[in-house]
């Protein structure tokens, strides 16, 4: 795997180059107005149980581009994180965000250009909001890092961030012009045949289909104000944003959850079954009994459960300290092969 020295993410078990990174906390700011104030890359993720992320810039990337992407991304954060220097609460700590390509083959190809197979960014400004408290996290990664330039930093960060307001409107959305199916009307039912056919024959037990629809906005589109609508129309969602260029954005509001891992523990929040709202709280409350009672949705909720629990992951040990000015992070996940170790990347 290459690396790029110019503050990257260090390859072949060098020993010197690490990530420092400091915390302070802020007074609350509007999450639009950081983002829309930012250079990219920029991030964001948001959870309903009131943790809330925003990065922009790059520390440190971790970029894979071919199929054994897991296991190459695995090795080079145990590598980023196995000593890093940071003083502040574990709620602010540095993190890696970002996204994986379903096909091993990666992306590629439109809308997905501009993003790889995998990639996973340090921020190098991190705002951390919690139920309670703000606070920013600037970090930089490299040989020799002096904590002191990473201190400047912060306190000029924490000076631009007091001119943000505490809110900011949302904006209205930039309008539709035009839309286009992906898929043609003939292509789509064949392929609903298709999933029947192999369900009835076959080990399938269940197909999502999905159809991606083109658009062609009115307007430029403000990806902050498009998070900011998402918050105030589905609160209880989860929010993110995956933007690495300025073309380029992944963006959405999920109701759930598709997997959490911490330590030995696994927790997935899988939705089975939905049906349309009455116009009543009592005509909504039978409609939610039905939901419980179809012996239909008990059988998707059972394929949902079964397909979550059907395989175990193989066994890999982390230990990690409690947070302190000097953290350590080991970890002995199964190495990825060369072919995988392409390219390490930073800013």
């Amino acid at each position: 795997m290459e690396s790029a020295r110019s503050g990257g993410v260090r390859a072949g078990g060098r020993e010197d180059a690490a990530l420092v990174s400091r915390t302070r906390e802020v007074p609350d700011v509007s999450y639009r107005a950081f983002l829309t104030a930012q250079p990219v890359p920029r991030l964001h993720w948001s959870a309903p149980d009131g943790l809330e992320l925003a990065g922009s810039g790059a520390a440190a990337r971790l970029v894979v581009e071919d199929a054994d992407r897991f296991d190459a991304l695995r090795a080079g954060a145990c590598d980023l994180f196995s000593e890093f220097d940071y003083e502040g609460p574990a709620a602010a700590r540095p993190r890696a965000l970002g996204g994986l390509a379903f096909d091993d083959d990666g992306a590629g190809g439109v809308p997905w250009e501009g993003f790889p197979a995998a990639s996973f960014v340090v921020p190098e400004v991190q705002l951390t909001r919690t139920d309670e408290t703000t606070y920013v996290t600037v970090s930089r990664f490299g040989e020799g890092v002096d904590v002191d330039s990473v201190r400047t930093l912060l306190e000029a960060t924490r000076n631009r961030l007091a001119d943000l307001p505490a809110m900011a409107p949302s904006g209205e959305p930039p309008g539709v012009s035009a839309t286009r199916h992906g898929t043609p009307e003939a292509t789509w039912k064949q392929q609903v045949r298709d999933a029947v056919d192999r369900i009835e024959s076959g080990p399938l037990r269940k197909v999502v289909l999905a159809l991606a629809l083109e658009v062609d906005l009115a307007e430029r589109v403000d990806v902050p104000g498009v998070l900011e609508r998402l918050r105030r129309t589905y609160p209880e969602c989860y929010r993110f944003l995956v933007q690495p260029t300025a073309a380029a954005g992944f963006v959405g509001a999920p109701p759930e959850r598709l997997v959490r891992l911490r330590g030995r523990s696994v927790r997935t929040e899988a939705l089975a079954g939905t049906v349309a709202r009455g116009d009543t709280p009592e005509e909504n409350a039978d409609l939610a009994a039905s939901l419980l009672e179809s012996e239909k949705l008990q059988h998707e909720q059972r394929l949902v459960v079964d397909a979550s629990t059907s395989e175990r992951p193989s066994r890999r040990r982390w230990r990690a300290t409690s947070t302190s000015s000097r953290s350590s992070r080991r970890c002995t996940p199964r190495p990825p092969s060369a072919a995988s170790r392409r390219r390490w990347l930073a800013r």
